[in-house]
């Protein structure tokens, strides 16, 4: 590897990583402080904090590959550009090739690394990830009630004035109906306890008061009630789309499975491509400074991002064959690779000689 070679390397690395560093560190602060107010609020167990932000981590980076590559490489070159490092090196002999080589040498693994976190790690972390939710978001007495205060429960809130152990004093839920009609009970001591799905209580010497959609309430005397507070029912994981197992989608034919698992090859072949966009995107004259281009790139980028969703739209609502799938919303990007680079470097040496 020449010295020019390792020098480039460090240039894509360093500016690729300080990209991808930043939109991780915005997209996962969003992350922590909406999870962090979930368990504030007693929505979901402080215990799975951390596993769901990791989770999160590994699902943005996937995201945000191609991005930071893209982004990183036009910042790159746009320095060698202001810097008239890259007039330097081409008068000293260097042709496109010279920086295509680094600059593959850098992609390809990275392209490697995404095809293997999109298609084969990322499905499984949504399967974690739905287990994780479903669990976090389950009623507990030690995670989501909190004596004195007023805890949320399915269509409600549920308040006691205090808990010794398993037993309560002064209990008060309130719950709407789907209907639209209101219920309030009162208790004067009751006791509770873990069940899978949520938390059970007993309630001894209380009231029922029930309003329907009318306006007339009715009222209910008790010695004992039982009721649960459950967490809404999840879905099975096999019905999450994003958990299937990727050779689980290619053997179906349902349209909706052909478009998540070339959704997900679509990721590896992104990264490549949007790096390689970077090298003939970036050229500019020594003094334009190096982010004269980063507007163009961040257009370009919107754009086959958008594609990328209409191709997979397209795919699901049948207007496009299966065979052509998505796999058409990469070529645009694929021309405009071409035609930069005949613009400022002509036909390759070997179509010339073919002529």
């Amino acid at each position: 590897m020449s010295i020019t070679d390792r020098y480039l390397i460090k240039e894509f690395l360093k500016t690729s990583s300080a990209v991808l560093l930043v939109l991780l560190v915005l997209m996962v602060g969003n992350t922590l402080v909406k999870l962090l107010s979930e368990a504030a609020d007693g929505e979901m167990a402080s215990a799975y904090i951390w596993p769901l932000l990791v989770i999160t981590i590994a699902n943005y980076l996937v995201l945000f590959m191609g991005l930071s590559m893209f982004l990183g490489g036009m910042l790159a070159f746009g320095r060698l550009y202001k810097d008239a490092e890259m007039s330097a090196m081409v008068a000293c002999g260097m042709g496109p090739k010279d920086f295509f080589r680094p600059l593959l040498m850098v992609a390809m693994p990275l392209a490697i690394m995404g095809f293997v976190l999109s298609v084969y790690i990322v499905p499984r972390l949504a399967q974690l990830q739905a287990e994780f939710s479903s669990q976090a978001e389950r009623p507990s007495i030690e995670t989501s009630l909190r004596p004195g205060e007023f805890n949320r429960i399915p269509d409600g809130v549920f308040f006691v004035e205090s808990l010794d152990g398993s037993q309560l004093s002064n209990a008060f839920i309130y719950s709407q109906a789907e209907d639209g009609s209101d219920s309030v009970q009162l208790a004067a001591s009751g006791e509770i306890k873990d069940t899978k799905r949520g938390y059970a209580l007993k309630l001894r010497d209380g009231t029922i008061y029930q309003t329907n959609i009318e306006g007339e309430v009715s009222r209910i005397h008790y010695q004992e009630y039982s009721v649960n507070i459950e967490a809404p029912k999840p879905r099975a994981i096999g019905e999450v789309m994003a958990a299937t197992p990727t050779l689980e989608l290619m053997q179906s034919k349902h349209l909706d499975y052909v478009a998540e698992w070339q959704w997900r090859f679509s990721v590896p072949i992104g990264c490549l491509l949007l790096s390689l966009l970077a090298f003939p995107l970036s050229h500019s004259a020594p003094r334009k400074g190096a982010f004269s281009k980063i507007g163009y790139a961040i257009l370009v980028y919107i754009v086959y991002s958008n594609l990328l969703s209409v191709a997979r739209g397209m795919l699901q609502s049948g207007k496009v064959d299966p065979l052509l799938g998505m796999w058409w919303a990469h070529i645009p990007l694929i021309i405009l690779i071409s035609v930069l680079f005949w613009r400022q470097y002509g036909w390759p040496t070997l179509i010339k000689r073919a002529k």
